[in-house]
């Protein structure tokens, strides 16, 4: 009798443990920033020479996030004519140079990171953050042999906003972008959660 009972408090500890590792792994965002970006909702400006298509995709990717569920968070902003990255002077910039094939696609760096009081919680924060556009690697809008600006700027909004990289296919802030992908656009439930959490 006393064999059973063990058995039977063995497998009701296994499978409580198994219940908690299935609800743990319900969702694959990951926070960069717990305290997201403070103010917000902010605005970010891009250099002047990026066309009025690429324009129009920042404004669609900012649409997305604004649509989140949270509210209004980010905006695109009037033209800049700075070309320095990072910049920490206080605007969100979009800049665009020729970085290499050997690196990044699109960066976003914390210019200016701070501290907030989120209850009883101290969490860390951007107030300022640069976007940077790597103008070495081919750029379109959804041709097969190009890399997507509106997906990868829509990607990169995403970490202005507080959210590191995700484990769901599907999902906006998955690492990684290919030719022709166009799917990140459109954020997915995985993003949601993750900004919900955040904001």
């Amino acid at each position: 009798m006393k064999k059973r009972s063990t058995k039977n408090l063995l497998v009701t500890l296994f499978g409580i443990i198994g219940l908690m590792l299935g609800a743990s792994s319900a969702f694959a965002y990951d926070v960069w920033f717990y305290g997201g970006f403070t103010p917000y909702p902010t605005t970010v400006y891009p250099y002047s020479t990026f066309d009025a298509t690429s324009k129009t995709a920042m404004i669609n990717a900012s649409a997305q996030w604004n649509n989140a569920g949270i509210g209004n968070m980010v905006s695109i902003g009037s033209n800049t004519s700075n070309t320095t990255y990072p910049n920490d002077n206080n605007l969100n910039q979009v800049t665009k140079g020729s970085r290499g094939t050997q690196t990044y696609l699109m960066q976003t760096y914390a210019t200016t990171t701070t501290t907030i009081m989120n209850g009883k919680f101290v969490e860390n924060a951007m107030s300022e953050a640069d976007i940077d556009v790597n103008i070495s690697h081919p750029w379109g809008n959804g041709s097969a042999n190009l890399y997507d600006i509106g997906q990868v700027f829509t990607h990169e909004l995403g970490h202005l906003l507080g959210l590191n990289h995700s484990n769901v296919t599907g999902a906006t802030m998955i690492s990684g972008s290919s030719v022709g992908e166009t799917y990140k656009r459109d954020i997915e439930q995985d993003d949601k959660d993750g900004i919900s959490v955040i904001y």
